[in-house]
């Protein structure tokens, strides 16, 4: 009959049938593996496209992002003690510090657009910043170097007003200036 097998045939074939289930199975076990990895590798790649790249420049920058934040914080903090026209923000997605101008609609301008007087009070509020961030590093220390002269009247009493709040909180502040009112305001000199 054509379709006996002898039993030589059948058992090769049965033998066959066996292999190719076993392959199957480990085909499927291998497909799993597979997904598996490719699961993982859409994370880190993931990872990678956020926060990664061969110099860690990119990691670097969004620490940095994060330092600077805290610093407009905090010399937004004092500007508002020495004037309440002013705010610092930072340009979204990027290192540039933009002056908001409440005086002028609240409008926001670059920082490297102020005049002196504007400049010395946000020179003196980030300087006052870094104060602060660096306080566990022990920065008691402030030092000024002019600029007093491009204040008005008012200006250079608020800001004189929150010089000697400052040096009540336990600070030194030694200030360089040629401009008389401050000379005579303060008592110990060099």
């Amino acid at each position: 009959h054509p379709y006996y097998l002898d039993h030589m045939t059948r058992l090769g074939l049965e033998k066959e049938i066996e292999v190719c289930q076993k392959n199957i199975k480990q085909r499927e076990e291998l497909n799993r593996q597979l997904t598996q990895a490719e699961e993982e590798f859409l994370k880190w790649e993931k990872l990678n496209k956020s926060i990664g790249d061969s110099t860690g420049g990119k990691f670097r920058k969004i620490a940095q992002s994060y330092v600077l934040e805290n610093l407009i914080n905090s010399a937004n903090y004092h500007l508002k003690s020495l004037t309440d026209r002013y705010k610092l923000r930072v340009k979204p997605g990027s290192f540039v510090i933009e002056l908001e101008d409440a005086y002028n609609g609240f409008t926001l301008r670059p920082a490297t657009t102020i005049s002196g007087g504007e400049s010395f009070l946000i020179s003196l509020s980030l300087a006052l910043a870094l104060s602060d961030i660096g306080q566990g590093l022990s920065l008691d220390i402030l030092f000024i170097d002019e600029g007093f002269g491009s204040l008005d009247e008012q200006a250079l009493e608020q800001a004189m007003s929150v010089l000697y709040e400052l040096s009540g909180d336990s600070r030194q502040i030694g200030i360089i200036s040629h401009v008389g009112k401050l000379s005579e305001s303060i008592s110990q000199k060099i």
